[in-house]
């Protein structure tokens, strides 16, 4: 089986290159070149810029694929440009998306299944086909977000109109070693020097994570079972969790004590507006994932077991840079000392 990954080189894009190498399947890995990686076995490298068409085409020419695993696609445009360069000698597309969809899409359905968000029509959500509102106007919801979604979604359609037999998977926040994005290492980083860690309005928001690991499985599920072809899937833990909680899960990992600080937004929007806290903003839906369970035989790794393994991985990494740390921690206890409980 020759399978090509775009995006293969970071985080979880690892995992599925290793897990398909387990299965024997000729890889060939194509990004920018910026990052390298120890794979556990042999893999063809190709360099390009996945928006320069014409780089594309070159280091295509001639290629042909039974599996393309894209992780990278961000609108349709980038499908489009993937799928000229390949000229149809692809004979599955496997795209990775995400539960950003369902902003627009998930109100009054939860948790939301995958016919809740439509490709074919991405740009009209269910709160305005069904109500006639829109969640953009409300206070606190980045905008951004939404047009994250959208473009997805139009990314989705545009694979399903190429012609060629898809899988799409949709992913909440993926969990795991090796994460750049400093969403898991942030916390952790703060937990280990026992000082007070600030969580926006307590972090009592609620995570439906997956983790890194279980999305390689079923990226190699997809990828050789008929049951994916011409499918959409949600991919996520079976349960959802309050972040404060999976925190203290971490601190027992750790060694450490907690120090909480729990503030308001918009304190924190007024007071410390450089706070960097990754998880103020997730995705506000729960995710059905029982077609994957019957479908592709979707069992999430329970969520004990994946926190060991990444704060094992952070042992041996050691915190971020966290150049205001002291500010932080002086915030805090200012704010504990005015503060009436």
């Amino acid at each position: 089986m020759k399978v090509l990954v775009v995006g293969g080189s970071a985080f979880f894009g690892v995992d599925i290159v290793n897990a398909l190498l387990k299965i024997k399947a000729d890889v060939t890995v194509l990004n920018r070149g910026n990052h390298t990686q120890d794979y556990i076995g042999k893999v063809t490298h190709l360099r390009a810029d996945r928006t320069n068409l014409q780089e594309l085409k070159q280091v295509l020419k001639g290629q042909s694929f039974d599996i393309l695993i894209d992780n990278i696609a961000f609108n349709a445009a980038d499908v489009r440009q993937l799928v000229s360069s390949l000229d149809s000698r692809v004979g599955h597309y496997i795209l990775t998306s995400t539960c950003a969809v369902y902003h627009d899409h998930g109100a009054f359905d939860m948790p939301v299944k995958e016919e809740n968000a439509s490709a074919e029509d991405p740009d009209v959500g269910l709160l305005q086909k069904r109500y006639g509102l829109s969640p953009v106007g409300v206070a606190g919801y980045p905008e951004g977000v939404f047009a994250y979604g959208r473009d997805k979604l139009a990314a989705e359609h545009e694979v399903m109109a190429s012609g060629i037999h898809y899988t799409i998977l949709r992913l909440p926040n993926v969990m795991g070693p090796r994460d750049t994005s400093q969403r898991i290492t942030f916390y952790l980083s703060r937990l280990l020097d026992e000082q007070p860690l600030i969580l926006t309005n307590g972090g009592l928001q609620l995570l439906q994570p997956v983790f890194s690991f279980d999305v390689a499985k079923a990226y190699v599920t997809s990828a050789t079972s008929p049951q994916a072809v011409n499918q959409v899937f949600n991919l996520a833990q079976h349960i959802a969790f309050r972040l404060v909680d999976w925190l203290l899960l971490c601190c027992q990992e750790l060694g450490r004590t907690p120090r909480f600080v729990s503030i308001p937004e918009q304190v924190l929007d007024a007071r410390l507006k450089e706070y960097g806290e990754n998880a103020t903003f997730t995705s506000p839906f729960l995710m059905n994932t029982e077609k994957a369970r019957l479908k592709l035989g979707f069992k999430p790794t329970p969520v004990e077991i994946w926190t060991k393994t990444i704060t094992d991985w952070f042992k041996t990494v050691g915190p971020v840079d966290m150049p205001d740390r002291e500010r932080e921690v002086r915030f805090a206890n200012d704010y504990l000392s005015k503060v009436e409980f």
